[in-house]
């Protein structure tokens, strides 16, 4: 019966918001209610699958969480149509926008440097496997042992340096597929022309998820999926001027991406040597609504809390902290939490307990309810700064690109929390200064001025 209770709650809550918000399909709170109704839905399929049954006292966890979220959502709405009335009226001048030209010379050297960066990934993913084993048969058996050791256990890790590279074609993938949608959107010729005269913007793209895959991310490749949709849809709304809304066909074509995303998921799993032992519905349900699950097992039966604060919260900063103050942490930890199994142990739901067990784990109940009201600041005021502000504008656009970044945290609310570990550490800061660097090289960089602008200095001097 929870089960059902707490389904039937996120749908009508889903319907509700997706309503109240005139209908943006991206609007964060429509994002949150919407992934907690497929996380929820499919915690009720396992429920039969499993023969469990989760406690009211997770059931009333997860519908004052929304209710903190929504609260923030409609204090943050009622605030901005006060001050920007004549935004949400739709009384605004048109959009301006840029098409931007890119030389293919740049593409050809983000190839390059691409492929010079994944041959060097691809050494030290064999160094670090070959550390712990050995007569592998096929690169899935590497990954495996590769992941085993970095990603579950912090017995070792890829050097430093390499995660500065690989930054840069993840800058390069984003930068490129920005330019690649808003070009697709303002560009008036036909699509068919379009696609076939940008269509090189997505060179960087595959890379990426080529790197993707040596280095055993698979969330990488959902998360680039995400933030193209949040990019177009956003793009879309500026196209429109935000005076429409998504038509029920291409609601569809939206349902049918993440269909497709959740399926390469899936499949992507054997390629990096991970053993499924699930058919594919099986094996989602469980990571898309076993979280809650795991939730509930959590609740009642917490495990030992780590004298650092924020252990399990911002693990990334923790990580950071013993690796640059040489600092005692303890265990350090690799942001993998315990697995859980039901059914006298012969069934495994997994090791993600939605984003309120490591706020819970580390803060208490109150500390959850701070945390879940930063977020939900965050993420709204930025998306409306974002609606309002003008395409054409380069700091906008990075914002936008960040956003769309960040997107993905929403959508994995009920399965872990993300925002906090990936957001707070050196590396993000790190991240976004190469961005910023990329999108200039992209965008603003004109070689021919500067090879012209040193001819003059020489003659002159």
């Amino acid at each position: 019966m929870q089960n059902w209770v707490l389904f039937i709650y996120f749908l009508v809550g889903f319907i509700g918001v997706y309503i109240y918000y005139k209908k943006d399909i991206i609007y964060p709170t429509v994002i949150f209610f919407g992934a907690y109704t497929l996380s929820s839905l499919c915690a009720l399929y396992n429920s039969y699958q499993w023969n469990t049954t989760i406690s009211w006292k997770t059931v009333i966890l997860l519908v004052a969480g929304s209710f903190v979220f929504l609260a923030v959502s409609l204090i943050i709405d009622f605030i901005y149509k006060k001050k920007n009335a004549e935004f949400d009226d739709k009384k605004i001048e048109k959009y301006k926008y840029n098409i931007y030209k890119i030389e293919k010379w740049k593409i050809i050297v983000i190839t390059v440097y691409s492929i010079l960066s994944i041959s060097l990934l691809f050494y030290y993913v064999y160094k670090i496997a070959y550390q712990f084993g050995d007569n592998f048969n096929s690169f899935k058996e590497v990954l495996n042992v590769y992941r085993n050791n970095t990603a579950y256990n912090a017995n070792a890790s890829l050097p430093k340096f390499m995660s500065i590279l690989m930054k840069i074609n993840f800058a390069s993938c984003y930068i490129s597929m920005f330019i690649f949608v808003n070009n697709i959107n303002f560009d008036e010729q036909k699509m068919k022309e379009k696609i076939k005269k940008y269509a090189f913007l997505l060179i960087p793209v595959l890379t990426y998820f080529i790197q993707s895959f040596v280095s055993s991310n698979r969330l990488a490749m959902v998360t680039t999926i995400i933030a193209f949709v949040i990019m177009e849809i956003i793009t879309w709304y500026r196209k429109e001027n935000w005076n429409k809304t998504i038509s029920i066909k291409n609601l569809i074509l939206l349902g049918v991406t993440g269909i497709i995303t959740l399926l390469l998921f899936y499949y992507s799993a054997t390629l990096v040597g991970r053993k499924i032992g699930r058919k594919p519905l099986d094996y989602l349900t469980m990571y898309i609504g076993g979280s809650i699950e795991c939730l509930d097992l959590y609740l009642d039966e917490p495990t030992s809390k780590s004298g650092v604060i924020g252990y399990e919260t911002f693990y990334g900063l923790v990580k950071n902290v013993h690796d640059y103050l040489k600092i005692d942490v303890g265990k350090v930890p690799t942001g993998q939490l315990e697995w859980r199994y039901i059914n006298d142990n012969k069934v495994m739901v997994g090791n993600v307990y939605t984003a309120y067990r490591r706020w819970i784990q580390d803060f208490g109940y109150i500390g959850a309810v701070i945390l879940q009201v930063i977020m939900a600041t965050i993420y709204i005021c930025f998306y409306k700064y974002i609606k309002k502000c003008e395409a054409s504008n380069e700091k906008n656009n990075l914002l936008l690109i960040l956003y769309s970044y960040f997107a993905y945290s929403l959508c994995t609310h009920p399965i872990d929390s993300t925002f906090y570990s990936f957001t707070f550490r050196i590396f993000f800061i790190v991240q976004v200064i190469i961005l910023i660097g990329m999108y200039y090289f992209l965008i603003n960089m004109d070689l021919k001025k500067i090879i012209g602008k040193w001819k003059n200095e020489k003659i002159n001097n």
